[in-house]
């Protein structure tokens, strides 16, 4: 074997060694990379998956816009209703059907209501009598409070074998009566019909003529009843005609605030469950399985989770800002715990808010609390109250209302005005709406005119409210220590200044005769000793660094709504 010199021996060595140690370095180096990989195969596998559970995760609420090319702003429907004897006890006549809403006590739940009359129902004035011999459908009250007013609404279903008018069988002639005005609702829903993420309702002018053949008082003619908004009924072919899904989950809200109410919203299978009980907060309207929503109530009413990624989770946020930034500068302030729906794609976690009932809208109601605008309309229900205490969001709201102002505003409401009025002139300021009217007519004309700039004004009092501490509920008082011991929640200030609390405590309602005053209260609760019989009110200001001010969310009825006051009453032995 041939000796090799040293030196090259040494070179050889180095370079079989760096050889090697390459080697080690590439496969290392390959180790690294399959790991990435591995983790990157992993998160693609948990995306797919969560897709596949729930493929609609990124749904938007996109309405079918062409429908509303079928409605005309200026055009009204006549239609004529006769009454028919009723033959049974599931029905009643006219006048038993109008009495149905009188007498009822006003917390009532539900808009199902059991008195029915039959009716022949035609879209057209029949020449010789009525084109049809026998009943082609039903007549019911409809609304809550609405069935209570002078003037009633209807709900007209037609039996199914009857021909459709227009494209429904179920069918809501609102007659609005709280509405000075009577075109809010249109108003409103002729909006939504432009914006992005929202749904709207079909809606169309009617007049109505009722013949009462009903009972002895019968007249062989048709009444004049006045103007009607026809409001498409959101149901399960409401989703069809709106391209939704028809099998998703839709409710009604009728007295809820989104907490989890267990002893009512339970699942199909809970053999507790009383669908009457259910409905006595949410009204079902699409599929009846309730798992989803239980499951968004509980993630809302965990305090242990961030709000953000609840919302971002099970609420679409375009959709979520629009509902609440329409409410405002519409001032729909009768939305906290009804007067909405929630709807939800069969295969989708997320909800979606579907606006109801806007005849309350544009107007500056008296009897009002001050907290009935803004955010702290809202602060009672446990969504919103958790989700602008982050002031991110209540600047997000502030944008939504931005940017829907480029829409929603003077120019376009006077243009709405324009083409409703002839309808307002000939139907409206006629027999029979005129003679229910509250105003005269130069009132009603200057009311009218003067709608146009009432979203302006309401986004300056949505501001303005931001600064006012959040409203917050009175306790009940205690006696003890020989006195008696008044509680009440904390207040919450966005822009987190310091709160204060002044107690007044009066034997009159007005507050004139003072009998006890606390000022500058730093905890919320305080003790009035040595009271004697009879009857007190009670109230707590909550006030912030720079004066501005708010009272609580309660109210006592009395000739008069009295806001921000309980009522105690003394009466020891």
């Amino acid at each position: 074997m041939r000796n090799i010199p040293w030196g090259l021996s040494l070179a050889f060595f180095i370079l079989i060694s760096m050889i090697m140690f390459a080697g080690v370095s590439i496969e290392k180096g390959n180790e690294i990379t399959q790991k990435e990989l591995d983790k990157e195969y992993l998160e693609k596998q948990e995306y797919e998956k969560e897709q596949w559970d729930n493929p609609l995760n990124d749904i938007k609420l996109t309405d079918n816009k062409d429908l509303y090319k079928e409605d005309h702003d200026t055009h009204v429907d006549k239609i004529y209703i006769t009454v028919l004897p009723p033959k049974n006890k599931e029905t009643v006549n006219f006048e038993e059907l109008n009495n149905s809403g009188k007498n009822m006590d006003y917390d009532y739940t539900s808009d199902a209501f059991d008195k029915v009359a039959k009716i022949i129902f035609e879209a057209h004035e029949p020449s010789n009598g009525n084109a049809y011999d026998q009943a082609n459908a039903t007549m019911e009250l409809r609304g809550q409070t609405a069935r209570m007013y002078p003037q009633k609404s209807y709900k007209i279903k037609l039996f199914k074998d009857t021909e459709k008018w227009i494209d429904f069988h179920t069918i809501n002639f609102n007659k609005h009566y709280p509405d000075s005005l009577r075109i809010k609702n249109k108003l409103s829903y002729d909006y939504f019909e432009l914006l992005d993420d929202f749904v709207s309702l079909r809606t169309r002018f009617v007049r109505l003529y009722i013949k009462d053949l009903s009972s002895k008082k019968s007249v062989e003619r048709f009444e004049d009843y006045g103007l009607y908004t026809f409001i498409e009924q959101p149901n399960k072919k409401f989703l069809k005609r709106h391209n939704l899904d028809q099998n998703a989950n839709l409710y009604k809200i009728e007295n809820f605030e989104f907490y989890r109410y267990a002893d009512h919203i339970k699942t199909k299978e809970d053999i507790t469950y009383d669908s009457n009980k259910f409905e006595e907060i949410l009204e079902i309207r699409g599929n009846d399985h309730h798992e989803k929503l239980i499951e968004m109530l509980d993630a809302v009413n965990d305090y242990g989770r961030d709000i953000n990624e609840v919302v971002d989770q099970y609420f679409d946020r375009d959709n979520l800002m629009t509902w609440l930034a329409v409410n405002i500068l519409f001032d729909n302030y009768d939305t906290i715990s009804r007067n909405f729906l929630l709807y939800s794609p069969l295969n989708a976690n997320k909800w979606f808010f579907i606006p109801w009932d806007y005849d309350k809208a544009w107007t500056n109601t008296p009897y009002r609390g001050k907290w009935q605008r803004g955010v702290s309309n809202y602060w009672g229900m446990v969504l919103f109250n958790r989700l602008f205490k982050d002031r991110n969001n209540v600047n997000e709201l502030s944008k939504k209302i931005e940017d829907l102002s480029s829409i929603i505003n003077e120019e376009n409401t006077k243009k709405f005005l324009e083409n409703y009025y002839k309808v307002v002139k000939e139907n409206v300021l006629v027999a029979p709406d005129r003679n229910y009217l509250k105003n005269t007519i130069s009132q009603y004309k200057r009311e009218y005119d003067g709608l146009s700039s009432i979203t302006e004004q309401n986004k300056v009092y949505y501001y303005k409210s931001l600064e006012n501490p959040m409203p917050f509920y009175l306790g009940e008082p205690i006696y003890e220590n020989e006195g008696y011991t008044f509680t009440w929640e904390a207040s919450y200030d966005i822009d987190d200044d310091e709160i204060a609390y002044d107690f007044l405590l009066s034997k009159d309602n007005q507050f004139k005769n003072i009998v006890a005053t606390f000022k500058n209260l730093e905890n919320t609760s305080c003790n009035v000793k040595n009271l004697e019989n009879g009857q007190y009110y009670w109230k707590v200001i909550a006030y912030d660094t720079k004066g501005n001010w708010q009272e609580a969310f309660d109210n006592h009825f009395e000739e008069d709504i009295i806001t921000g006051t309980k009522k105690l009453i003394v009466h020891k032995e």
